[in-house]
């Protein structure tokens, strides 16, 4: 049997569904199962050492990202090796990087970008 649920209150889904479709304006973002998205989709975090003039754009590494002052949040579907290299390539000076374990809500915010 297949059941259809939508809702806006993640958490609320979250230890009852086996497979997800997040949409947005008409598109599908993904389609995975919950397992294989959370086990998956990384949140990063660090402390930029010069936030003045760092400027991150969504790519194959970033999905999503928040700067706060001198602090910078990263969702991606890579690695942290993957990460820190894209870091050096970038010349981004930045120090403590470390992955957030996320509930099902935080990764989908981290992925669309909406509360």
């Amino acid at each position: 049997k297949t059941i259809f649920i939508t809702s806006h209150i993640i958490q609320d889904l979250e230890d009852f569904v086996e497979d997800i479709v997040i949409l947005d304006y008409r598109s599908v973002l993904l389609s995975t199962t919950v397992k294989k998205f959370r086990d998956e989709f990384k949140q990063y975090r660090f402390d930029l050492v010069d936030s003045q003039q760092i400027q991150f754009t969504k790519d194959d590494i970033i999905t999503n990202y928040e700067l706060i002052k001198n602090h910078a949040i990263l969702y991606s579907f890579s690695a942290i090796s993957k990460v820190e290299q894209y870091l050096k390539n970038k010349k981004i000076p930045y120090k403590n990087l470390k992955e957030i374990p996320m509930t099902l809500e935080d990764a989908f915010v981290g992925l669309t970008g909406k509360y």
